[in-house]
């Protein structure tokens, strides 16, 4: 049984006099749909670039604010996260179908956080 996980391969952040950058790659092999492991039932490898910016004020006895943007899948690959497989049975032909579901295009994320 083979278990897959998504995780980032690559992270590094950094933190100086309030300003955040930050990069994250993240690779997944190819991913089987059923237990067959058919090439055409699978889901093919992928890697992704994610960054994030930002910024960080506030005062010594009060709240403090952060300021962050974040590009998620920055290259605009096109992917797909899962997907399943199914036969038609009804015709004299079994048929096999296989479905997939797109993953997001570029896009971004805006965040303010307040921490009091």
């Amino acid at each position: 049984r083979t278990i897959i996980v998504p995780i980032p391969l690559h992270t590094r952040r950094l933190r100086w006099r309030g300003v955040l950058l930050g990069a994250e790659v993240q690779h997944v092999g190819r991913i089987y749909l059923d237990n067959t492991e058919s090439r055409a039932a699978s889901i093919d490898p992928r890697t992704i670039l994610n960054l994030t910016g930002g910024y960080r004020f506030g005062w010594k006895e009060g709240p403090q604010v952060e300021l962050l943007v974040r590009a998620f899948n920055l290259t605009d690959v096109e992917y797909e996260t899962s997907g399943y497989t199914y036969w038609d049975t009804s015709t004299a032909v079994d048929t096999r179908y296989v479905e997939y579901i797109a993953a997001a295009t570029r896009n971004w994320l805006a965040q303010v956080r307040v921490d009091f």
